[in-house]
């Protein structure tokens, strides 16, 4: 087998290991941005996270998708290609795709009860994505190889943006905050179609971050 194979091979093996979101460091997220005050996440480096004491959140096992909100005040940051309209969709977009993730398992009902927590996504910033130029360094391979290595190490693909957002979840009765979080994700280094442009970016993002919630909601009840 000639080497140029073997290393079409390997690409291929690490391009599917290469798909998962990336977690990125957020600077200390903006005050206002969510409703508590948030500490450096133990378990994911560069991450923000508030837990309420003595919380049970195996408790939860039906949900309120709150209606999505965009963040506008001190430390939002959004390209000035992306208009109004499109953040709106890219925000609309973390709930469309928790919806997803939950179901059947998880129901998203409309009325509180003991068992319910209710979430709220916030989009608080977007990051460009230099569209077709980013495709062809996942292409090439020299830009192929760096990316490999980018998200051996964490990171994510060259020339393509990321999203910060916020999600609390409320206990539906109390109304009290019970968890939060902040992060900054960008695609999986080899996810193509989030190399299209900044929204296909964004809208890869929330089906990562729908994802990684659905994750940790079965890490939580399998215990």
């Amino acid at each position: 087998m000639r080497w140029s194979q073997c290393w079409l091979i390997g690409l291929g093996v690490l391009a599917l290991s290469a798909c998962a979101a990336q977690t990125e460091s957020v600077e200390r997220p903006p005050t206002g941005a969510v409703a508590e005050p948030l500490e450096p996440a133990q378990d994911e480096r560069g991450a923000w996270t508030y837990l309420a004491p003595d919380v049970d959140l195996k408790k939860y096992t039906r949900f309120i998708l709150e209606p999505p909100k965009v963040y506008r005040g001190e430390g939002a940051s959004y390209p000035t290609n992306l208009s109004q309209q499109d953040l709106e969709e890219i925000a609309q977009g973390f709930l469309d795709e928790t919806r997803k993730a939950l179901e059947p398992e998880y129901p998203v009902v409309t009325e509180p009860g003991p068992d319910v927590a209710r979430l709220r996504f916030t989009l608080i910033g977007v990051e460009q994505t230099v569209p077709y130029a980013s495709t062809v360094t996942r292409l090439i391979p020299v830009g192929a190889a760096i990316n490999m290595v980018s998200s051996a190490t964490g990171g994510g693909g060259t020339l393509t943006g990321s999203v910060t957002y916020a999600i609390e979840a409320f206990d539906s009765e109390s109304d009290k905050v019970v968890a939060a979080a902040v992060r900054r994700l960008t695609p999986g280094a080899f996810d193509l179609s989030s190399t299209l442009g900044t929204k296909e970016t964004a809208l890869a993002v929330a089906r990562d971050a729908a994802a990684k919630l659905r994750a940790r909601l079965d890490s939580l009840h399998a215990g």
